[in-house]
């Protein structure tokens, strides 16, 4: 095999990376505060304010067992939360809101489709609990739609479904912190793209460029020793002499 062929283990890595490790550092500096600065000053805040519901459906369930009664009640409760998941950001439930905000508020200015937009309904499997999550940019107005959903939930669903009743299990609130953009998380995100664009990058060059390196470069990528240096005393190279290397 030819020994001046060119090929990358883990010790040529190491080395192309240690002699751009300064242009790397750069651009992790570059993408670290770059997603820093966008997450926190550029990207508009968001707040979500959440209200936990627990939809029980009818008590009257002819069994023997009350065991029996339990299990047939969940079951039932856990196919009225799908439906709620529709039935609490449905047109009903909306002009509700609608009807709240500008009787409380005095806000008549937002459009069915951006209160749908808001609203996230979310039903754990094998449960019959309901969070109902609202984001805006406003904290206020996160926490109010959240409440009118909390107050209405009971009356959409009643007025679709003949048994059961929609409970409070939690209720909104104003919150304190956005929820987005997460800052920490898009900064690490930054670094790390940062980190391993850098290193790309410093492979790639390394492995496009054919100069002849240096004796130290050459001993580090090959492990063969270079045993003469010879000055191109034609070279127009500032502060010196170029040099030649050949390998015996």
């Amino acid at each position: 095999m030819d020994n001046t062929e060119k090929t990358i283990d883990l010790k040529s890595m190491y080395f192309m990376i240690i002699k751009h490790i300064k242009f790397i550092i750069a651009l992790v500096v570059i993408f670290t505060m770059g997603s820093l600065i966008i997450s926190s000053l550029i990207i508009p805040k968001k707040y979500t304010s959440s209200v936990m519901l627990y939809v029980q459906s009818s008590e009257s369930v002819s069994s023997s067992s009350q065991q029996e009664i339990g299990y047939q009640d969940l079951q039932a409760s856990e196919k009225l939360a799908s439906t709620c998941q529709i039935l609490f950001t449905s047109e009903k439930m909306v002009n509700y809101i609608l009807e709240d905000l500008k009787n409380d508020y005095g806000v008549n200015e937002f459009t069915s489709s951006e209160i749908t937009d808001w609203i996230t309904v979310t039903a754990p499997e094998n449960t019959a609990i309901l969070t109902v999550s609202v984001e805006t940019g406003d904290p206020d107005l996160s926490a109010a739609v959240a409440q009118s959903i909390d107050l209405n939930a009971h009356s959409v669903y009643s007025s679709v479904v003949d048994s059961g009743v929609v409970k409070e299990v939690v209720a909104a609130s104003v919150p304190d912190n956005p929820s987005s953009p997460n800052v920490p998380r898009n900064t690490a995100v930054g670094l790390i793209i940062g980190l391993v664009l850098g290193c790309v990058i410093a492979i790639v060059v390394e492995m496009v460029d054919t100069k002849i390196k240096p004796a130290d470069d050459l001993f580090a990528m090959y492990g063969i020793p270079v045993f003469a240096e010879i000055v191109d005393f034609e070279a127009n190279v500032k502060g010196g002499y170029d040099y030649e290397y050949k390998n015996r």
